[in-house]
């Protein structure tokens, strides 16, 4: 019996045969896949998804772990003891806390010196002198700078009790509103008066005051100085851009050689800016400081920003380098091996190991 089927329909299926050939078209040009190959291919699309995804989040990760240090010249101190043909070296990091061994290697030679390294943490951590300014130029901002006061809080409350903290506001002048010496408790408390109380007509001399702040560290004892800047970066120095950086340059000079880092936060309004923040990154990388940038939105800080700064000031440690069979003293690289796994590298000149050397005898 002859089965007969309508136009339409033939025209109906052929259509359909040729929507499932088009889409298989598209994804694989010129192959017509059947339902297993299909199968096979949604798996291995599958995995790669997959894959893709670990290394997007691996990517994130990684640079956190592995990535080189930079030591704080300014902070490495050389001493020798020639009854011991020993160097005991002191430095701190800039950008890394922990550190969890130490090599030395003079110049020209293969075979290392035995050196280890005492971690400055704990009860041995360095005592530092804060000072911390917040920048109040501008009434409008009334909720930014309550964000930094609390950010200034949480600062001072992790602070050791050998640590001794200053608080300033900074509108049109530098004005101190808790001088060093007084309790952490107290410092907390005249913190939390600080107002909004400039206005945004007056002239911010940022890079001026913050000159004038150095002074105060004057007969500070405490092994390290650091100025704690939280501000919208912007200085109004009469003169334009060419006076500014000459005022950038004063301070930055002054801060060297007061032995003060200077470390900032911060604090802008919109996100365009933040290009007012150029200026201060500048000073905390010349004086060996941290900048960081806080959420335009939530006025969050990064996490992890206050612990570091606070760790990068009072580590990192003291090296001890036996030089027994050195014969003439000569340049020493000592690598340093951070938490994290990064490494930092400095070099103690030969005239600094003669330190180590024993006097040449008598005739």
């Amino acid at each position: 019996m002859l089965n007969i089927v309508p136009r339409k329909a033939l025209n109906m299926n052929a259509k359909r045969h040729e929507r499932r050939y088009f889409h298989c078209s598209l994804s694989f040009p010129f192959y017509n896949a059947s339902r297993n190959e299909m199968n096979q291919i949604k798996q291995i699309r599958k995995f790669l998804l997959q894959w893709v995804c670990t290394m997007v989040f691996a990517t994130a990760i990684i640079p956190c772990w592995g990535q080189s240090a930079t030591v704080a010249s300014s902070s490495v101190e050389v001493t020798g003891d020639p009854t011991k043909k020993e160097l005991a070296v002191g430095f701190r990091l800039i950008d890394a806390v922990g550190v969890t061994s130490v090599s030395a290697i003079a110049e020209g030679t293969s075979k290392p010196f035995t050196a280890t390294c005492e971690a400055w943490e704990g009860d041995k951590a360095k005592s530092c002198a804060w000072m911390v300014i917040i920048d109040t130029s501008n009434e409008a901002r009334v909720e930014t700078i309550e964000a930094c006061k609390k950010a200034a809080t949480t600062f001072i409350q992790a602070l050791p009790k050998t640590d001794t903290v200053a608080v300033c506001g900074l509108a049109r002048d530098l004005e101190i509103v808790s001088q060093f010496g007084r309790s952490l408790d107290e410092a907390k408390q005249e913190l939390s008066k600080l107002k909004a109380t400039g206005e945004a007509s007056n002239t911010t001399l940022l890079y001026q005051n913050l000159r004038e702040g150095l002074s105060k560290f004057s007969g500070r004892t405490e092994a390290r100085k650091a100025i704690l800047l939280f501000t919208d970066g912007k200085d109004e120095t009469p003169g334009g851009a060419e006076a500014q950086e000459i005022q950038k340059k004063q301070l930055i000079e002054a801060a060297k050689r007061a032995g003060v880092v200077v470390h900032t936060f911060g604090y802008a309004e919109k996100v365009d800016e933040q290009k007012f923040f150029a200026g201060i990154k500048d000073i905390a990388a010349q004086t060996e400081g941290l900048h960081y940038a806080a959420k335009v939105e939530k006025k969050d800080l990064p996490e992890g920003a206050i612990a570091k700064l606070q760790g990068v000031m009072h580590g990192a440690g003291l090296v001890r380098i036996s030089l027994e069979g050195m014969e003439k003293a000569a340049d020493i690289t000592v690598t340093a091996k951070t938490a994290t796994d990064g490494e930092a590298s400095f070099k103690i000149p030969a005239k600094e190991v003669e330190k180590a050397s024993p006097p040449p005898s008598e005739p």
